[in-house]
């Protein structure tokens, strides 16, 4: 009997790891792509992608996100004034490459059509004071 329940508490515990390995599937699929920067740490550009694959995952319904990359550049030439548009003293610009699905679950963008691959679609984060990224814009600026 004892070897009954520990079973059942082996197979239980082992459905729950499985269930969460699972359910963040699509987001160990991302690849993110950063090259080093003399702005940003590397842990700061990975927790920034981190905020855009989430709220990807939460609010981009019917679409499959591929990549998200940081372009040094792009930040070194623009990052100052996105932190001045939206007052803050951080601003980043992350790019994302995702196919979309399906035109249901996507009411907050409507102008994504189905069966199309979007290269670069832009996001501009800010900092806040306790190092969390905030996503301010999201398409193409």
């Amino acid at each position: 009997m004892k070897r009954k329940v520990l079973a059942c508490v082996g197979l239980l515990i082992a459905g729950i790891l499985l269930g969460a390995c699972g359910s963040r599937e699509s987001a160990s699929t991302v690849e993110k792509s950063f090259s080093d920067s003399s702005i940003y740490s590397a842990e700061e550009i990975d927790v920034a992608m981190d905020a855009v694959i989430a709220y990807f995952e939460e609010d981009m319904k019917g679409c499959t996100l591929t990549k998200v990359t940081y372009d040094e550049e792009i930040n070194e030439m623009q990052g100052e004034d996105w932190a001045e548009q939206f007052d803050a003293d951080r601003a980043m610009l992350l790019g994302t490459v995702f196919d979309v699905n399906s035109e249901e679950g996507n009411n907050d963008f409507e102008f994504l059509k189905s069966g199309k691959t979007y290269d670069f679609f832009e996001w501009i984060l800010t900092q806040d004071e306790n190092g969390n990224w905030i996503i301010h814009v999201e398409g193409y600026t």
